[in-house]
């Protein structure tokens, strides 16, 4: 804890019994982490069923002693009620000892309004996702399967409940978010990122921890689930998954929670195969996990997934659905699948049975994340929360605050906690890395920029060799250009997963614009930027895939070449079943895969709003004595040729049109018609190229007002016709 910042002073008032199940659990461990943290804890529960901390001050409202009121007797709706009402009231006699106020639902109405009446903030736990999402999302699956809940089942529609956790949603400052799926679900119904504060859960190492003993090949794979078996928590996508699996052949999967009976009719066919072994509610669930390969969490809706956490602490690997915590990382330390899709979660199940080495990876980069999601560790992220909202309620400018959020279209939130002994390198960092041991010299800040229009063939692979990069980006922004396809909905998705990624989305303007359009998007992203301090930035497109170590070995060439403004790698287009070469020449840089170092950007003003951009962008920074190449060791794959979005004829036209407004000189655009010619379709580039260029002429378009770009790049195409030295290769 740093001595120089003030001890942030904390009312915690918890309406249930702190240190009983579930969610009793997580407030408790919350309140040792924030005193483990720092800060002065008092708490106002409606009972304590574990110990606490020295220095924690507890006062339970709903006992005296041995002497309690049971819940069940007056009703769990009115027990909450008095418990709001009792903390409200000691907030008049203690509010100079207060200097944020911590609640959760169903008893926080009073005590929030109490505290607002003494210029306290207020945040509200938000253990799951909005409620009414949550109904209406188990409700529409229920009626697909056909199960009933029974009156008063936590999922079943509660109008009540619902009205009550609405309105303390209105009413407090700050709603703690312990994910980005719970964010979403807020930022969907209308909340604004300011309302909204990311903090995180975690797992007790001295519990979940991995076994000591070496794992031993087995003939089967054992997958584990552990919970409440609800249908939200998709139990029924698991079992599904796990018999279409090749897993299922000679592996076994535990099921240790109780089943809604109802819900287990539904599956009875699917539970009475010999894999599956339902173990009802276990008490051994760390040793389950420690003998489990992989632990299985299928979710429709969750808040953070405890159990994920806990997984991940006992070395067996996770796989989760998107709603589920980030904590769970795609090919990282774990595998993650959208929501109810049981092909992939088949084929993920089916991978790792088959593939050990693979199993054997994920389980230990598990193991390496874990100091990163302890409940220790979720302690100082939640005091950071606490200090950046009370700056912000007082108008302080708080140097410390290092939640951010993202004002756009998503609402993407980062999160990056404090550098602590306990808190390892997170790919959510501004630039992570794999190997610790890597060369300083690479570790550089670089962003992304992506505009995209129906690329949903293409989108999610680009995307995924990304995610892949031994070197991530600080940032990410992918801007939907008014795409007709499921290109929004995909972006969306791994938005989500990933913080570092940013889902913009545009009008549709009826058509692809190729050049002015690409960059009336690009620059939108550009504008949204919350990364200040970057190093490099690239503008890629959303069908190209990319080498793991891509961007780091652009990083090296940047680092080897003081120079070296701009560069990036060769596409590779299929052809006939195979991949080939799309040659041009060294000092060009195709546009799909651009990648700048912000001096050289800065120097050349970024790019020019027309078509054209792509070129101008290389000849200026060669004009100002910076260097541009493609490196052919670096390769990548372009699903969708050059030009293929527009067809030949439309492609070249287009490329004419941007020749003019580059200021071509006419001679250089005879020769270049005239060599093309020869290309398939015969004839056809070359006249539409010279129509493109033409029309320039005919309908005055706009050209590049810097002259002496101008004139530079008339001399360089005059002497590459004459056959002199000059810039162009």
């Amino acid at each position: 804890m740093d001595k120089n910042k003030k001890t942030i002073r904390v009312l915690y008032s918890f309406p249930n019994k702190l240190g009983a199940q579930r969610i009793c659990y997580t407030a408790w461990q919350q309140v040792i982490g924030l005193a483990a943290a720092g800060a002065e804890v008092t708490v106002f529960t409606g009972g304590l069923l574990r110990p606490v901390p020295d220095g924690v001050t507890v006062h339970t409202t709903l006992a005296r002693g041995k002497l309690r009121i049971p819940y069940k007797l007056i009703g769990s709706k009115r027990a909450m009620a008095l418990h709001d009402s009792i903390v409200s009231r000691r907030i008049k006699a203690m509010a100079s000892e207060i200097d944020i106020v911590h609640t959760w639902p169903q008893g926080a109405l009073r005590t929030i309004e109490a505290a607002k009446s003494f210029g306290i903030p207020t945040v509200l736990e938000r253990c799951n996702a909005h409620t009414r999402f949550s109904y209406e999302v188990v409700r529409r699956e229920c009626e697909r399967l056909g199960v009933s809940l029974p009156n008063g089942h936590e999922s079943a529609f509660n109008e009540d409940v619902l009205r009550v956790e609405e309105e303390e949603f209105r009413r407090a400052d700050r709603l703690l978010c312990p994910s980005e799926f719970v964010a979403k679900t807020f930022l969907d119904r209308g909340f604004s990122p300011g309302q909204l504060a990311r903090h995180t859960y975690g797992f007790d190492e001295k519990v979940y921890y991995p076994s000591s003993e070496p794992r031993e090949p087995r003939q089967g794979l054992t997958m584990l689930f552990v919970g409440v078996c609800a249908v939200r928590k998709g139990v029924h996508y698991a079992l599904e998954a796990w018999l279409k699996s090749s897993a299922s052949e000679t592996g076994t999967l535990l099921i240790a929670g109780e089943f809604l009976p109802a819900y287990a009719e539904k599956l009875k066919s699917m539970l009475s195969h010999p894999s599956v072994h339902v173990l009802g509610h276990r008490n051994n669930v760390p040793e389950l996990m420690r003998q489990s390969d992989i632990l299985v969490l299928p979710s429709l809706e969750e808040g953070y997934a405890l159990v994920i956490a806990e997984a991940i602490g006992s070395g067996c690997v996770p796989l989760a659905s998107e709603a589920c915590t980030e904590s769970c990382r795609h090919m990282d330390n774990g595998l993650v699948h959208r929501v109810g899709d049981v092909d992939a979660l088949s084929q993920q199940i089916s991978m790792l049975h088959e593939d050990r080495a693979l199993l054997h990876r994920l389980r230990e980069a598990s193991v390496r994340t874990i100091p990163e999601i302890t409940w220790t560790a979720a302690g100082v992220r939640l005091l950071q929360v606490y200090r950046e909202t009370i700056a912000a309620y007082h108008g302080i400018k708080d140097d410390s605050a290092v939640y951010t959020m993202d004002n756009s279209h998503r609402g993407s939130m980062t999160v990056s906690p404090p550098p602590t002994t306990a808190t390892a390198v997170s790919r959510t960092d501004s630039v992570a890395y794999e190997d610790a041991a890597m060369s300083p010299c690479v570790v550089k800040k670089y962003v992304l920029i992506s505009p995209v229009r129906d690329e949903e063939a293409y989108i999610a692979k680009t995307i995924d060799s990304v995610v892949s990069q031994t070197v991530r980006p600080a940032e990410w922004i992918i801007i939907d250009d008014g795409s007709r396809d499921d290109t929004g909905r995909i972006i969306d998705e791994y938005a989500l997963r990933y913080p570092w990624i940013v889902a913009l989305h545009r009008t549709d303007r009826g058509h692809r614009l190729a050049g002015a359009g690409v960059m009336e998007a690009f620059y939108s992203g550009y504008e949204r930027l919350r990364s200040e301090d970057w190093e490099f930035i690239g503008k890629l497109d959303g069908d190209v895939i990319l080498e793991p170590e891509y961007f780091e070995t652009c990083l090296r060439r940047f680092t080897e070449d003081a120079k070296l403004g701009l560069c990036g790698g060769v596409l590779y287009c299929e052809d006939d079943g195979q991949l080939k070469l799309d040659r041009h020449p060294e000092n060009h840089v195709r546009g799909a895969l651009k990648f700048y170092r912000r001096s050289c950007w800065n120097n050349i003003g970024g790019l020019i709003k027309s078509p054209g951009w792509d070129t101008v962008d290389e000849i200026h920074a060669n004009m100002l004595g910076w260097h541009t190449k493609s490196f052919s060791d670096l390769k990548a794959i372009h699903n969708r040729p050059n030009g293929a979005a527009a067809g030949a004829w439309n492609d070249s036209v287009k490329n004419g049109r941007a020749d003019y407004v580059s200021g071509y000189h006419p001679a250089f655009i005879v020769a270049k018609c005239a060599k093309r010619l020869l290309q398939k379709p015969y004839g056809v580039r070359s006249f539409a190229h010279a129509y493109g260029y033409l029309s320039g002429y005919a309908g005055k378009a706009v050209r590049i007002g810097n002259k002496d770009l101008v004139r530079y790049i008339r001399n360089q195409q005059i002497r590459r016709m004459l056959f002199l030295e000059g810039s162009w290769k």
